[in-house]
């Protein structure tokens, strides 16, 4: 009780100041399960540690956007405790929609720690993807706080952590299909051809959703032309493959080569109307044009 207690105070005490050499680091990664989360779907966010330190206690809070994701819930830690069965007590669980905050603070009793292996987690936090405008993405998830314990041990340190942010977009569910994108015409005279040469993409809808979709082509030519162009936009049922077509490049009537990369993009319309274009695959090819 005595080692609850202290730990619950080191948690809750702020220490501006550390000593170099009293703080060990370790690195904090966000996991999601399932690893491409569409909008709309719940997924939980794992807040994994890295290998080879034993963490006693930990007071840590997830930061997210409100208008993006809604907190639904907290799951019980997957890392393994040394020795095994070592008990935890949790004397914080916290989930603060209106502030973007999940906030959990746990300890494991009787000298006891997690034995981190980079690959389970501390907790995680089960997050229902929405958003309500385009501009939202991509969104950031990170994560704050304090963590006690030591390289190896078990030992009561200040245990200092760096993370990098979770980046947040939903997926493309597009894949490319046998040429990828091309152009009808990979060599044209303008004089036999004119100066349009249609471009497309074969795609198919890898989800088991409908989607929206739709190309774009960014091409730039070694005389010194560049642009983009987009295709039509088209729906795609489950599983459905299609040939986008709708774009077109329009060339000068001027020896020259181009560089053409093709995207295959999703479109989700948001609630506010706007559109978030989410790039899938690419191709990139050449069109060689004689006059």
């Amino acid at each position: 009780m005595l080692r609850a207690t202290l730990l619950i105070a080191t948690f809750l005490i702020a220490i501006p100041i550390m000593p170099a050499w009293a703080t060990p680091s370790t690195a904090i990664s966000l996991v999601p399960s399932p690893s491409n989360p569409d909008i709309g779907d719940t997924f939980t966010l794992g807040v994994t540690p890295s290998a080879g330190f034993g963490i006693v206690g930990y007071d840590l809070v997830v930061n997210f956007d409100p208008s993006v994701f809604t907190a639904v819930g907290v799951s019980d830690p997957t890392l393994p405790t040394m020795p095994p069965g070592s008990p935890t007590y949790n004397f914080r669980t916290d989930i603060l929609n209106p502030l973007g905050e999940v906030r959990v603070a746990t300890v494991v009793l009787g000298g006891g720690c997690w034995a981190t292996d980079g690959s389970h987690s501390l907790f995680g936090v089960q997050l229902q993807a929405s958003g309500s405008s385009a501009s939202a993405f991509p969104s950031a998830i990170s994560v704050t706080g304090r963590l006690v314990g030591d390289a190896t041990t078990c030992g009561i340190s200040p245990l200092d952590f760096t993370s990098t942010p979770f980046s947040y977009s939903p997926p493309s569910d597009l894949g490319l299909r046998s040429v990828g994108c091309r152009a009808d015409n990979d060599g044209f005279n303008t004089l036999a051809k004119g100066n349009s040469d249609p471009l497309f993409c074969r795609v198919i809808n890898t989800s088991g959703n409908t989607i929206t979709a739709s190309t774009s082509f960014s091409y730039r030519s070694v005389g010194g032309v560049t642009g983009s162009v987009t295709g039509s936009v088209v729906t795609l049922g489950p599983g459905q493959a299609m040939e986008l077509r709708g774009a077109n490049l329009v060339v000068p009537s001027t020896n020259d080569i181009y560089a053409v990369t093709g995207t295959a993009t999703r479109l989700i319309t948001m609630g506010d109307g706007s559109v978030l274009t989410v790039n899938g695959p690419s191709d990139t090819f050449k069109v060689v044009v004689n006059t």
